[in-house]
């Protein structure tokens, strides 16, 4: 198809001016692909993790689409998510003049306020998200908007901030439609149409009377009989034939996303979409998280061989870095635990595996055998250890098979969550023996002091200024017993020093 582009060589060849309307104007390619060059932008940045760093990204740097996006931080909380981020035009088309900080500040029906309807399906997806909609402004103009999410990290686990970047355009109301359609009927039904400058524009084609090579443009009114004697006839498209190669636009690749982005087709094929909540995505979610599938009969005869097999699988799958990789992990270590239920039911084919992978199990972390079992010996030492404690967490509340990959899903920051709650229990745990330990030491203190045999006074040590700190007993005749003494030296007998003097 030509483009307005694309008439140069017939402009040059015409022998006269040709007489047209002014072209409507054009919407610019890179106006309709903006999200397409965030997202390979998102991309870019991504790499090998799970998602691009935070450190990485500087919306004030982005001449392209900076002024256009927003940067939301969730690190304080889901609800009412902090702008860290927010670009001059967006910021304009809101109406906003002041400072503003957080989600619950934007004007409402305003283009920013319409994201929320978007950022928890990021959370949920874990990947980039798009969305094209119309609505009617603060103004009470039609706007019609397209977008994209990117999700962004600090640690490379948690999504805690998002970058957004979102077009738009006013929508004509019908009566400007209605009113534009008339014109250009008119003008087009028109006998004598405007002669234009050297500035004329054809929108399509060459002029109408090229190919005949005449001296003089033809009459109107022949142009009119000419077309109605031809209406309906084929259309000879030889004179539009190229022998050179289009000069065609590369276009954007499609996102390598499970979740795919919007087409990038033109603003005229924008839908309304209905605003995505909570009640959306739970379903499927919970399709996904759906408890491990029973174990093949076949593989049922080959026992735990063939269920570390599965789990093994499941964990080779989740070590693909994708777009939810997080949902494929989850199940790779909820398998992890199914593996290690039956482990415990036979414990000789267990003992078996272990001597074969040559992986010894650890007292004081058995699970960590069997997360080495499934996820390999050589596998992230840290990621082992977290795995293995989101075993622990099942073992402790006694979870069923296939129900530790929910458990992770619904706690409170996920895998990373659930490992930061079980080791606080385990300091909580740990400060309390340490409290029980100075007790057990009193005891035994007391029951040698109890047994010790009387010691003579002079014995006792003694200061220059002639003070002493002294353990007595009273015995069972009613009498006082010297038992022992400490050295001023120590800090112990000084504290005590002082305060015995408090009470004089």
């Amino acid at each position: 198809m030509d483009s307005l582009r694309g008439q140069n060589e017939i402009e040059a060849s015409a022998p006269y001016e040709d007489e047209a309307i002014e072209a409507p104007p054009v919407i610019a390619g890179s106006e309709r692909r903006m999200q397409v060059r965030a997202y390979n932008y998102w991309v870019s940045l991504l790499g090998n993790r799970g998602f691009p760093s935070i450190e990485d990204l500087n919306p004030e740097e982005m001449e392209d689409f900076g002024a256009f996006s927003v940067l939301l931080d969730f690190s304080l909380g889901l609800e009412n998510p902090a702008i860290i981020y927010l670009g001059s035009a967006l910021r304009d088309e809101c109406g906003i003049t002041g400072t503003i900080e957080r989600i619950d500040q934007v004007p409402p029906r305003s283009l920013l306020s319409r994201l929320t309807d978007h950022y928890l399906q990021i959370i949920a997806n874990a990947a980039p998200v798009g969305f094209e909609a119309e609505f009617t402004n603060q103004r009470g103009v039609e706007i019609m908007y397209r977008g994209i999410l990117m999700p962004f990290s600090s640690n490379d686990e948690t999504i805690d901030f998002i970058y957004g970047v979102i077009n738009w355009k006013e929508v004509a109301s019908q009566t400007m439609l209605d009113g534009l359609g008339e014109e250009i009927r008119a003008a087009l039904a028109s006998p004598d149409a405007a002669r234009q400058g050297d500035g004329a524009i054809w929108a399509e084609g060459p002029s109408a009377t090229a190919d005949f090579d005449l001296s003089e443009p033809l009459d109107a009114e022949v142009l009119a009989v000419e077309a109605r004697q031809e209406e309906g006839a084929e259309l000879d498209l030889a004179a539009f034939e190229r022998e050179e190669p289009l000069d065609l636009v590369d276009v954007a690749p499609e996102p390598a996303r499970d979740e795919p982005l919007v087409d990038v087709a033109d603003w005229e094929a924008a839908v309304e979409h209905d605003p995505i909540g909570i009640e959306d995505i739970d379903p499927v979610l919970d399709a996904e998280m759906d408890a491990a599938p029973p174990m093949p009969a076949e593989a049922a005869e080959e026992g735990l061989s063939a269920r570390l097999t599965l789990a093994r699988q499941s964990a080779a799958e989740a070590g693909e870095n994708d777009a939810r990789s997080r949902v494929a992990l989850y199940r790779a270590i909820g398998n992890a635990y199914d593996f290690a239920l039956e482990a415990r039911a036979a414990p000789e084919d267990y003992d078996a595996l272990l001597k074969e992978a040559g992986i010894a199990v650890q007292a004081r972390s058995p699970n960590t055998a069997v997360i080495k079992l499934v996820f390999g010996a050589d596998h992230d030492k840290t990621r082992i250890a977290e795995y293995a404690c989101a075993l622990d967490y099942a073992f402790a509340r006694g979870l069923a098979g296939g129900e530790l990959p929910g458990q992770l899903l619904s706690h409170e920051g996920g895998l990373k969550g659930l490992v930061r709650d079980m080791r606080a229990e385990r300091r909580a745990e740990s400060a309390a023996g340490k409290t029980d330990r100075p007790v057990r030491r009193i005891d035994r203190a007391v029951r040698r002091l109890s047994d010790a045999h009387a010691v003579d006074a002079a014995a006792l040590p003694f200061d220059e200024h002639g003070l002493a700190v002294v353990v007595a007993r009273r015995e069972a005749d009613g009498g006082i017993a010297l038992v022992a003494g400490v050295d001023m030296a120590d800090k112990a007998a000084q504290k005590i020093l002082i305060e015995a003097s408090k009470g004089l």
